[in-house]
């Protein structure tokens, strides 16, 4: 009866190591996020939004935030270590605010709350770190000559992938008629409103170029 139970021991040791030498059954660690760096362009669609509704006059404290999905993306800071980023998305909010829903200063151009966020990226071969943004001084312009409202987005990367390096918007225009837009300011009020691709009004499109060590 010991022997046999020795016996019984002694299998199951030989199967353990035989498993532990061999990997079987035991799951790899997967490698560590990439915090990427260098050069990248994305072309850029978004959306504007308000806590609450624009109108003309209007007074209650309205939050502020921009969502917008950045595609394509392109440049030698797209790949690093085996990773290759291909997209991402972007999401900003000021949080509680004291901005007045009023469209006149808005549409002016007038300095938005700060919008504090993130892009999340997309990437082949592994992940890359999330981007900590922050939009200072935003912006939503209607420009009468182009029939557009133009959108500003001043950006900082503070922490994770490409952090430090300049960020610049471009081609953020509105995607449909200003006009159609900004004349709902008498009515319902203005809600948001999308930026970004071409539309009847134009054929800029939106992008951003994140520049890093002149790569």
């Amino acid at each position: 009866m010991i022997r046999r139970a020795l016996l019984g021991t002694g299998a199951i040791a030989l199967v353990l190591g035989s498993t532990l030498a061999t990997g079987g059954g035991i799951a790899s660690a997967a490698p560590p996020p990439v915090q990427m760096s260098g050069t990248i362009t994305c072309a850029v669609v978004g959306t504007l939004s308000f806590g609450a509704n624009l109108t003309s006059g209007g007074a209650t404290p309205a939050t502020v935030q921009v969502k917008a999905k950045l595609k394509g993306c392109t440049g030698a800071g797209t790949t690093l270590d085996g990773v290759t980023v291909t997209k991402g998305s972007l999401s900003a909010n000021s949080g509680a605010t004291t901005m007045a829903s009023n469209c006149g200063p808005v549409f002016a151009g007038g300095a938005l709350p700060t919008l504090n966020g993130q892009i999340k990226w997309k990437a082949t071969g592994g992940t890359a770190v999330t981007s900590t943004v922050s939009i200072t001084s935003a912006s939503a312009f209607y420009d009468v000559s182009g029939n557009t409202i133009s959108v500003g987005l001043p950006t900082a990367v503070s922490a994770g992938s490409y952090a430090a390096q300049p960020v610049t918007f471009g081609g953020l225009g509105s995607n449909k008629s200003a006009y159609t837009t900004v004349s709902r300011c008498g009515a319902k009020g203005v809600k948001s409103f999308t930026f970004g691709k071409p539309s009847t009004i134009g054929s800029v499109t939106g992008t951003v170029t994140i520049a890093g060590g002149g790569s």
